[in-house]
């Protein structure tokens, strides 16, 4: 199957695609590692495609200390080879190992995969877990948004359709923290049926989040309370944290029984 006709933009500066994005139908794409694969089976349509590939100055990750800015165009790749630096580029990196295969890492970005929303999304897990947010710039202005805000549903988010997210802020990592990322998947380039991410802080706290456990990526407080009170954390997680959906591969109760122990595995694996 092909795509239904679409225009073509490639914009050069920020304030050309912002202008384009005011096009009914118009849709942005910078990997297109998910976007493309939805068009050519019909599953969405686009009057026009803006192309971010041109914009230098989406390009690139500033930290300022408190926290770090990943731009739309910065890669998996990127991120899987050290672009991020400190505890938190160390999570970066072992959750960009974990995306599909090299060839898809190669091309899709963190923040294209934090629009197009998936529910096992390793990205938007993470995100949620470490209380990050999304920049979003339109012809009103620019706007930041938490991730638990910005991630509405799966496959959907609260952006407005001419905004365009132009970065994900990330807090830091304290140096000491000891992260963990494991995932359940039927393939080795399957979408995760489960992924937990952990980072545990020198003080003894604790930030986990799950994706495949929910509509969307999620922070899990209920295994962090438990943990800061020696309970099972993998154990609250399952019946608080998880909210699944029945799919063909897998039932409600055995999706929470996963996600309890993929956080007691993240954990392990932080410690």
């Amino acid at each position: 199957m092909k795509p239904a006709p679409f225009e073509y933009a490639t914009p050069t500066t920020l304030d050309e695609a912002i202008a384009l994005l005011a096009t009914p139908g118009a849709r942005v794409i910078a990997g297109g590692q998910s976007l493309l694969q939805d068009l050519r089976w019909r599953r969405t349509s686009a009057s026009v495609l803006v192309d971010l590939a041109r914009i230098d100055e989406l390009r690139g990750v500033h930290d300022d200390g408190a926290r770090v800015r990943i731009g739309a165009r910065v890669r998996h790749v990127d991120l899987e080879r050290g672009a991020v630096g400190g505890p938190l580029g160390r999570l970066l990196a072992a959750t960009a190992g974990w995306i599909a295969h090299p060839p898809v890492r190669s091309r899709g970005t963190m923040v294209g995969s934090l629009c197009f929303a998936h529910p096992s999304s390793e990205w938007c897990g993470l995100a949620a877990g470490l209380d990050a947010a999304v920049e979003l710039v339109s012809v009103r202005g620019r706007r930041e948004v938490p991730v638990a805000e910005f991630l509405r549903d799966s496959f959907a988010t609260t952006a407005a359709a001419d905004e365009l997210a132009t970065a994900v802020l990330v807090p830091t990592l304290p140096d000491g923290t000891r992260v963990g990322v494991v995932e359940s998947r039927r393939t080795h380039a399957s979408y995760a049926h489960v992924a937990a991410v952990a980072a545990r802080v020198p003080d003894g706290g604790s930030r986990l989040g799950l994706a495949g456990a929910a509509p969307t990526g999620t922070r899990a407080h209920a295994a962090e309370a438990a943990l800061a009170r020696g309970e099972d954390p993998g154990a609250a997680a399952a019946e608080h944290d998880a909210d699944p959906r029945e799919h063909p591969h897998a039932s409600i109760p055995y999706t929470r029984h996963v996600a309890g122990v993929l956080v007691r595995r993240a954990l392990q694996e932080a410690a």
